[in-house]
């Protein structure tokens, strides 16, 4: 960018234009104040005349299109610019500025026109180069772009915004590392420019030099911390991140990301949960609860002598248990133990440590509580705590009938053991006085949510019954867990038209020049609305039908969606065998993990394949054979064994296993997040119904369907990566043939899904 920021659309400074003084504007010019009038009937009267001539008139013609170009008003200022170059053919700010202006407004060639104009007048004109470059940039021009940048520098060489676009222009044609340094250049010359901060984290995050990319965001957030997009490639960078990049972490930017309501807390849990770790005075901690004859009783110790206190008042671990998923089994076994001599304590009627460390330590059982529930209470329960549970529920019971006031660690005590709406004084609990912050919070989980969830459960709308048996038992699966229970899932960004969000998505794809406007979408399988949510926030002007088998999870996903502002999905209870009777066709469709789930996936494929639109788009998510190895056996072993389908079941798995009782050797599943929730360990390891497939095997059923393979999705760019360095004739990334060999070679790649677009065969 040269004097203006294309980006705002606006021009921020009259003082970088040189030789425009700021003069009065002609009595008889149009107002700059925008009214509409000529100036000698607005503002002139508010101070003397001083009537202009000749050059003068021009430049305060100009000035008076500035003043309007600065304050947006793009509309008003054209004409203007117009009428300084009739006063002044020849004028070069005029025929670079409503060159500028042009571009603004898309009209990009007239651009090119009107600023080579100003070339012509003056050759060394950096600034009319660098937005020239701009002009061609945008027409796709990428060639003539860096050659006007590269002219812009010849004449100016410490342009810092030249350096930038060059940068921009570089990373388009394909030249990463000369776009690197390009952007580094610009920010040798000017450390605080934004733009080619945020410019550079992405590409180096792209790169995969993710350590650089998070030094390079951090110092972004340092400069601006307002902007929701800088979070976004803030979590997503922390996301991919080693443990080896601990030492770079800012602690103070990362405690404030979980305050960010447009952030998904989960992408941060993993490297705070790492710092959490390492820290030296958890350490010792971390040690003795892994101690399986003394463990209880050392955590207990700490406890009495205060050394938890360090654990209990860390404020990364607050945050953690208050808004993820802690999916370490370190630290939940220290949680676990934590927990249990806690209870021990507040049975006693006992302190629990020093009387200091009582507020500190309600705050502690309150977030613990709230970690508990987010884990559908996996963690182990021994038959002792089950009975000190029991008569402490009777005391809390107790105090609550009286209308006394109950002590807030017991209570929420309770809640790290069952959600506080089970209890038989749930009604009480909402009606006493509770004026701590984090109790609110912990009601609010437990307690409000739950109860409108019950409410909306009653009046959610059916279209379609759900007969097949298959279909039945994974309805009763996702009645008692649902799955997945998120809580904020950030916002992608701004929704665009659906051309433009699958161009993004797919930009080596050919797409038709017009697609619809406003279109219609299905999520078949919705689940809990994590999808539904995401697919809303992403796609502008659409009309949405969510459809699920599961009405506990469809009650979720109702209440969830309206705390986060979308309120126009149409939710509806339903199996997508029987969707083929719908009359309504669908120009995108989405149907992640809900496939591999059906008795005869290709069945239900089939039926989603019959409501999209001739020219409409498929989004689908399938398990891979090869990275669901592991799982696959594990699921055959589970059975062999008999360990139920149950809370009960699923938490005595997974204590056998973590302990090395039950001889199973579970693999990396272990460091899997979805190992660490009932439900989500449910659905990875005790579905009652699972197909797995191969790129290959994902050809064969879109030959029988008549879809087109678009390509996968990433989530991980070096996924991407990988395929390119194999096969870097194919950028477009769309051979399924190539795929089942980068694949057979990197047998993890797809560890979470298969997740591809498809449309229909022309």
């Amino acid at each position: 960018m040269g004097r203006y920021k294309f980006s705002h659309c606006i021009i921020t400074s009259p003082t970088i234009f040189p030789g425009i003084h700021l003069n009065r504007i002609g009595r008889n010019d149009p107002c700059p104040c925008g009214s509409g009038k000529k100036y000698k009937q607005c503002c002139a009267l508010r101070e003397p005349a001083a009537p202009p001539a000749g050059r003068e008139n021009a430049r305060q013609v100009l000035q008076a299109a500035l003043s309007h170009h600065q304050h947006g008003q793009l509309s008003a200022a054209e004409p203007i610019y117009r009428q300084a170059l009739v006063l002044a053919p020849a004028d070069v700010d005029a025929l670079h500025l409503l060159g500028v202006l042009l571009h603004q407004t898309g009209r990009h060639a007239q651009a090119v026109e009107m600023i080579g104009q100003a070339l012509a007048l003056q050759p060394d004109f950096a600034e009319a180069h660098s937005n020239l470059g701009e002009a061609w940039r945008a027409m796709g021009r990428l060639v003539e772009a860096e050659a006007c940048f590269g002219r812009a520098l010849a004449a100016k060489a410490d342009y810092p915004q030249a350096h930038h676009n060059l940068g921009l222009t570089l990373h388009a044609l394909g030249r990463p590392d000369d776009a690197i340094a390009a952007f580094q250049q610009a920010l040798s010359l000017k450390p605080d420019y934004v733009e080619a901060l945020l410019a550079l984290a992405r590409l180096l995050q792209g790169q995969g030099e993710l350590k650089k990319a998070l030094l390079c965001c951090q110092r972004l957030l340092q400069i601006r911390s307002d902007e929701d997009g800088h979070w976004h490639l803030y979590a997503g960078i922390l996301e991919l991140l080693s443990e080896d990049a601990l030492t770079l972490v800012d602690r103070d930017l990362l405690l404030r990301a979980f305050d960010k309501n447009v952030l998904d807390p989960q992408k941060l849990e993993r490297m705070t949960t790492a710092i959490v770790c390492s820290d030296p005075q958890v350490q010792p901690l971390l040690a003795a609860a892994n101690d399986p004859q003394g463990g209880v009783a050392r955590i207990a110790a700490a406890l009495a002598d205060g050394s938890l206190r360090p654990l209990v008042e860390m404020p990364l671990l607050l945050a953690l248990l208050e808004q993820s998923l802690i999916t370490d089994y370190r630290l939940e076994r220290l949680l676990t133990l934590a927990r249990q001599v806690m209870l021990a304590a507040a049975s006693r009627e006992e302190s629990a440590g020093p009387a200091a460390d009582v507020p500190a330590l309600e705050r502690f059982a309150c977030a613990l509580a709230l970690q508990c529930f987010a884990n559908e209470y996996l963690y182990t329960v021994t038959p002792q705590e089950q009975e000190v549970l029991a008569a402490l529920t009777s005391k809390v019971a107790g105090v609550l009938d009286q209308q006394a006031t109950c002590p807030v660690i017991k209570l929420a005590l309770l809640a790290c053991y069952q959600a506080l709406y089970r209890a038989p004084f749930a009604a009480k609990i909402l009606s006493a006085n509770w004026p701590q912050g984090y109790m609110q919070l912990l009601f609010e989980r437990q307690l409000r949510q739950l109860l409108e969830e019950e409410r909306i459960k009653a009046l959610i709308p059916g279209v379609s019954g759900v007969t097949d048996a298959v279909s039945q038992a994974v309805r009763q699966q996702y009645e008692e867990n649902p799955y997945p229970r998120w809580r904020r899932r950030g916002k992608p960004g701004i929704a665009q038209p659906l051309r433009e969000a699958l161009h993004q998505r797919l930009p080596h794809f050919s797409l038709p020049e017009r697609l619809p406007a406003a279109p219609d979408i299905l999520v078949a399988g919705c689940g809990t609305g994590s999808d539904a949510f995401q697919v809303a926030q992403a796609f502008a002007h659409a009309s949405m039908l969510a459809v699920d088998i599961s009405k506990t999870s469809l009650a979720y996903a109702m209440r969830a969606t309206r705390e986060f502002g979308v309120a126009d999905i149409d939710f509806r209870h339903g199996d997508i065998l029987e969707l083929g009777a719908l009359e309504q066709k669908f120009d995108l469709i989405v149907c992640s993990g809900v496939l591999h789930h059906m008795r005869d996936p290709l069945a239900g494929w089939r039926v989603l394949t019959g409501l999209l639109r001739p020219h409409g788009y498929m989004n689908i998510g399938l398990y891979s054979r090869r990275a669901r190895r592991e799982v696959s056996a594990l699921r055959e072993l589970v059975v062999q064994k008999g360990y139920a389908a149950t809370r009960e079941g699923i938490s005595r798995f997974r204590r056998d296993v973590m302990q090395g009782g039950s001889g199973i050797d579970i693999g990396d599943i272990a460091i899997s997040p979805d190992f660490y929730s009932t439900s989500a360990c449910r659905d990875l390891i005790f579905h009652v119904q699972e197909h797995v497939y191969s790129p290959l095997e994902i050809a064969a059923c879109l030959d029988q369907l008549g879809l087109q393979f678009l390509g996968f999705e990433f989530s991980n760019p070096e996924t991407r990566n990988r395929y390119l360095a194999r096969f870097p004739g194919n950028p477009a990334c769309d051979s399924l043939a190539n795929w089942e060999v980068v694949e057979e070679e990197n047998p993890a790649i797809f560890a979470g899904m298969y997740q591809f677009w498809v449309s229909k065969r022309g």
